[in-house]
């Protein structure tokens, strides 16, 4: 008669348990039990939906950062014009009127003309951005009343 020896079988060569599976309990019709495979499947399109929004927000952050490098190039583009457009109005005006300032007063009174003109226009912004905040936080907290 033979004997079997005691604890678990011999591993076959190409069959393995996986790691971290006890020998004594695992039962290869189980590895395959739709269920399982089903919410598997389940969990592996979720993980790869987040993923695909994960790359949607990275190229949307890329898009908006290579949109506002353009804004911004264009702003300067456009603030260099009406420095230029500024200062030869004023070297007329200057010159036909106030006659007597030198060359320094004149850009002092260059400066403060461009300063109200920029501190008009940021409160002007800024006016115009806290109005669109408080329209989209009014939005926002009116959707999650709906939602609940």
């Amino acid at each position: 008669m033979q004997d079997y020896p005691q604890g678990p079988a011999p591993q076959q060569q190409g069959r393995r348990i996986p790691a971290g599976l006890d020998p004594r309990n695992y039962d290869p019709r189980r590895a395959m039990d739709p269920a399982a495979v089903q919410a598997q499947m389940a969990r592996l399109a979720r993980t790869q939906a987040v993923a695909r929004a994960q790359a949607a927000a990275a190229s949307s952050v890329f898009l908006a950062t290579v949109v506002s490098l353009a804004t911004s190039a264009f702003g300067v583009v456009a603030a260099l014009a009406w420095n230029q457009a500024i200062q030869d109005n004023l070297s007329l005006i200057t010159k036909n009127y106030l006659k007597n300032l030198t060359s320094q007063q004149t850009e002092l009174v260059y400066a403060v003309i461009v300063t109200i003109l920029a501190v008009i226009a940021i409160v002007a912004l800024n006016r115009v951005a806290a109005r669109i905040a408080k329209k989209s936080a009014i939005d926002v907290a009116e959707a999650e009343q709906g939602s609940v």
